[in-house]
């Protein structure tokens, strides 16, 4: 059942472009899945949608194949065959193989079967060993990474060779558009780049923020019902779960608002606006309200937070969070912020700007980022970065202060927008600036900037 549902999810995908979430929600919402089986739905979808272009590699590889004349529903199957085959070691090859030629044989009968079992066949029998640590040069060719520090190793080479095309290599290896590689390479170099690929290509972990006094009620919760995670106390609390836990709903304390779903990378952002008591707080791209509470409990009940978006349904959910949470600081208003004349009720004494931006710093959870951002959609989400961070200064108060955030790692989206607005605004000085590149389970990427207004 989850494999048939993971073919029908992908195939729904290729056929709209609808995202994963789109795809195998109304899915589950008609069938009653095990845990167990809805975490390998997810599994396969996530896993496919993450290493799709390295698994099309792999077929075309050991079985010649021109897949646009695949049919969709059968390539479909044969990825998920794939990507069991050599990924997920705890389901042995026979049974990924049969799994996929028997919801291929639902659908097409005769020589279509024969094919499928035909082409998974070549590909696991290719695989000459799963092995971790470093390789030798001469094996990257034929090396595909698996998670962590461990490799499938084929039998016979048919990736491109590293040390004639290093950008090529490394996005056949990882399953990222070359362009970006590219990119990456001329920015960070090839042993850092190869470390954001890797991270790209991880589960992410769940990190909780917990509620104002909540830290230790959330622990003790957590333990007594064995849900195995790790906690931090600086430079603020947050709790990692270190296994898959389930709905987030069924955490304890969700319902009693004790904590909110939020990478550590993205709590920084409300950290640095430092929000204090009785100050008027614009958050200009407000949903779906991770940071907008975080400001709200950072500045207390005294502090005024307009969350802004101009998208009522994606507002909803900052509502719903709200409400959660129970926070009364919250005014939420549906407009577009980068409109000068829309009346938000300021000046304000700070701005968070929390821009629409490409997601290359967290392309571990946005799976199907790397198949659909490309430099122009870049350029395009540049210029509509600078409109915000414009209009965020102009309802600025004098002494006031702007924290500029994406989860993005090109300097378009980032340090040159900044700059933009510096060079239109003299009043504006950059305080502070950081950029953290994505780690393993623990970190995403992303983007920090501190601007103040100096007092005329």
């Amino acid at each position: 059942m989850p494999r048939r549902m993971a073919v029908d999810a992908l195939e729904k995908m290729d056929r709209t472009g609808c995202l994963a979430l789109e795809a195998v929600g109304p899915l589950l919402a008609r069938a009653h899945l095990r845990p167990q089986d809805q975490g390998l739905l997810w599994e396969l979808v996530h896993g496919v949608t993450r290493h799709r272009d390295t698994i099309d590699r792999i077929l075309v590889a050991f079985s010649r194949l021109n897949l646009e004349k695949v049919q969709p529903r059968v390539l479909a199957a044969l990825r998920i065959g794939v990507y069991q085959i050599v990924w997920l070691d705890r389901i042995p090859w026979p049974a990924a193989v049969y799994e996929s030629v028997e919801i291929v044989k639902a659908s097409f009968k005769g020589w279509v079967t024969k094919f499928a079992n035909g082409c998974l066949r070549s590909a696991a029998r290719a695989v000459e060993l799963k092995v971790g640590g470093l390789l030798p040069p001469e094996d990257r060719v034929r090396a595909v990474p698996i998670g962590g520090r461990r490799f499938c190793i084929f039998a016979t080479p048919f990736l491109p060779d590293p040390a004639e095309e290093p950008a090529a290599s490394l996005a056949a290896r990882y399953g990222h558009p070359r362009w970006l590689v590219e990119r990456w390479l001329g920015i960070y170099g090839e042993e850092e780049t190869e470390e954001i690929l890797r991270a790209g290509n991880e589960t992410p972990s769940l990190w909780l923020r917990p509620s104002p006094g909540r830290f230790a009620d959330l622990r003790r919760e957590l333990s007594k019902r064995s849900i195995a995670h790790e906690a931090v106390e600086e430079p603020w609390p947050a709790i990692r779960l270190t296994l898959p836990p389930g709905p987030v709903g069924d955490l304890p304390g969700f319902a009693r608002g004790w904590f909110t779903v939020q990478d550590r990378t993205a709590m920084a952002a409300a950290v640095l606006l430092a929000p204090q008591p009785g100050e008027r707080i614009l958050d200009l791209c407000a949903a779906p309200g991770g940071k907008t509470t975080h400001l709200a409990e950072l500045g207390g009940p005294e502090a005024e937070i307009v969350a802004v978006d101009r998208d009522p349904e994606r507002l909803r959910k900052v509502t719903e969070t709200r409400d959660r949470l129970g926070l009364g600081n919250i005014r939420v208003v549906a407009a577009d912020g980068r409109l000068p004349e829309t009346d938000l009720g300021g000046p304000f004494d700070a701005v968070l700007l929390d821009a629409p931006c490409s997601n290359t710093g967290v392309l571990s959870k946005r799976v199907e980022v790397r198949h659909r951002v490309d430099p122009a959609a870049v350029a395009g989400l540049a210029a509509v970065q600078r409109e915000l961070l414009l209009s965020a200064a102009g309802r600025l108060t004098a002494g006031g202060r702007i924290v500029y955030s994406t989860c993005a790692l090109l300097p378009e989206e980032n340090r040159e927008v900044v700059e933009s607005l510096l060079a239109a605004r003299k009043e504006l000085t950059l305080a502070a600036e950081r950029e953290t590149r994505p780690r393993s389970g623990y970190a995403d990427g992303g983007y920090l900037a501190l601007l103040r207004r100096e007092f005329p």
